[in-house]
């Protein structure tokens, strides 16, 4: 299992300090799986990480889901839909599902 630490400092409280951080689960299917080279990942961020940040982070370590992440739906505890303004629960799971196509 691959695991990230990633420890940024994000100036959202207008002050520049560190925030306090989390760690969250990430899963990936399909092709984004095949891209990242796994299945889960464990990242640590900041409190008030929205989906949009965490997109951001995953573009920066893994070049090749960036076309992808645009067009994901983004699951968070296996039951909400989460848009990129949404902020990232403490210690949630969040499910990264790519568009399927069908006949």
């Amino acid at each position: 299992m691959l695991k990230y630490e990633y420890h940024p400092v994000y100036e959202r409280d207008g002050i520049g300090s560190m925030m306090s951080e989390h760690l969250i689960s990430i899963l990936l299917y399909a092709n984004l799986k095949e891209k990242a080279g796994t299945g889960v990942l464990h990242i640590s961020i900041p409190e008030n990480s929205t989906v949009g940040d965490l997109k951001k982070l995953l573009k920066n370590k893994f070049p090749t889901l960036a076309p992808q992440l645009a067009n994901v739906v983004v699951l968070i505890n296996k039951h909400h839909i989460f848009l990129d303004a949404d902020i990232i629960p403490l210690n949630a799971e969040v499910t990264f599902l790519p568009p399927i196509a069908g006949g």
